[in-house]
């Protein structure tokens, strides 16, 4: 198999782009976070492939990247989410019913109980001076910035995402759209997720990214590791392409990935 720097691909919903360059253009150079060099071709067909490791080696990782201190700005997610007294679902732990859009400050957050991931956090209500602490499940909890791209772009009639999605595959796309500039682009997007593959601690999910406001090469594949312990995730390639293959895993940790 050779390694190819140049291919054809078939865009998402424009013509076919004879001998452009494997880019996502005019989008951010891709070649901050990926090797795109390290994509292969496979002899007779149009199947491409890449290995995780060699596509972000001596790259800018693309991770969950959570603040280790302090507090940060977050949203609610959901209709009716509690707010309780302690990270235990149960009727005498009921504080306040949070909807989407409500604005929630984290204080803590991936604490791990009854079989659930927590923040803690507190609300202000508007007008008053009032804080109300307590703990929200993390599956209805997402980063401001990462909401406000999510709002703008995912949640839409095209999407297969919605609010009920929980927040760290929502937390992925979003991050790498911000990544990608996304907040600072009058981009017309469609994000779709795709197939899912679970390995043993983790899960692997892929998307797909469409922006229709470019006739040629207007589609992109993210390919995200989700670790099933907690929240966190790592995104293995983001490269342009239409659908995932197949994903399989390799001794050393890596994935080799197949797409076209």
């Amino acid at each position: 198999m050779a390694i190819v720097a140049l291919v054809t691909l078939s865009s998402c919903g424009g013509s076919e782009d004879k001998g452009s360059d494997l880019s996502y253009a005019p989008w951010t150079d891709l070649s901050m976070h990926f090797d795109l060099s390290k994509v292969k071709k496979l002899d007779g067909s149009n199947i491409l492939s890449f290995n995780s490791y060699e596509l972000t080696n001596s790259r800018l990782p693309m991770n969950s990247d959570r603040l280790n201190q302090g507090e940060y700005n977050a949203v609610i997610l959901g209709t009716g989410v509690w707010m309780r007294s302690k990270p235990v679902v149960a009727g005498s732990t009921k504080r306040a019913q949070l909807n989407t859009g409500r604005r929630f400050v984290v204080t803590q957050y991936n604490l791990f109980a009854n079989g659930r991931f927590w923040h803690y956090g507190f609300v202000t209500y508007p007008g008053e001076d009032v804080l109300d602490y307590g703990y929200v499940c993390s599956d209805y909890v997402v980063g401001y910035e990462q909401y406000e791209v999510l709002q703008r772009y995912v949640f839409n009639k095209s999407s297969n995402l919605s609010y009920r999605t929980p927040s760290k595959i929502l937390h992925a796309v979003a991050d790498v759209l911000l990544k990608l500039d996304a907040d600072k682009r009058m981009a017309n997007l469609s994000v779709v997720k795709l197939n899912e593959y679970p390995f043993g601690m983790h899960t692997i999910v892929a998307y797909q990214i469409r922006d229709y406001s470019l006739p040629n090469n207007n589609c992109m594949l993210a390919i995200v590791q989700f670790n099933n312990s907690n929240n966190d995730f790592v995104v293995l390639g983001v490269v342009p392409g239409n659908v995932v293959n197949q994903v399989q895993p390799n001794v050393n940790g890596s994935y080799d990935v197949y797409f076209y």
